[in-house]
Parts: structure tokens; C-alpha cells; sequence
């Protein structure tokens, strides 16, 4: 039977190796990586035979407090994501 939950131990793994924090600014902890090389860190873990689904919100919702959140909160909220 499939394990119907949440893979955190896979997304805490990714998380401390620093492969979800690729768009992430480097000022705040992340790589500083661009959406190609995002892509292709999801398309590794999905061929992999993982599923990137889990790791999709952490890397790519961040984009709107990189566009419209301000600096404080871009300096509270950044590093705690990438580093989550």
C-alpha cells in the first residue's frame, strides 16, 4: 500500500543538502539559483524516482515574498525557508 502522507523526512533531506532553497537569494541563505536550474532539480528528483510535487510550494511559492514582501520580511522569512 502507498503511504498517503506527507513525505516530510524526503523534504527535510532536500531541505538540510540546500536543494530547495535554489531561488532563494544568497543574501538570504539560498543559492541565488535561476528557474532553469530549479527545473532541473525537480526533473532530477522526479527521474530519480521521487516525486517533486512536495518540494513545489517550498521552492516556487517563496516567489511571492520575493516580489512583494517587504524587507523585513524577506530577512525574517527567507533563511527560515531555506533552511526550514
Amino acid at each position: 500500500m502507498k503511504q498517503k502522507s506527507y513525505p516530510e523526512e524526503f523534504v527535510n533531506t532536500l531541505t538540510k543538502a540546500g536543494w530547495l532553497a535554489a531561488l532563494i537569494p544568497e543574501e538570504f541563505g539560498g543559492s541565488g539559483l535561476g528557474l532553469t536550474e530549479a527545473s532541473i532539480i525537480m526533473e532530477e528528483i522526479n527521474r530519480s524516482g521521487g516525486n517533486s510535487g512536495a518540494c513545489h510550494g517550498q521552492m516556487y511559492n517563496m516567489n511571492t515574498l520575493l516580489r512583494h514582501g517587504s524587507d523585513k520580511q524577506k530577512q525574517f522569512w527567507l533563511p527560515r525557508i531555506a533552511f526550514w
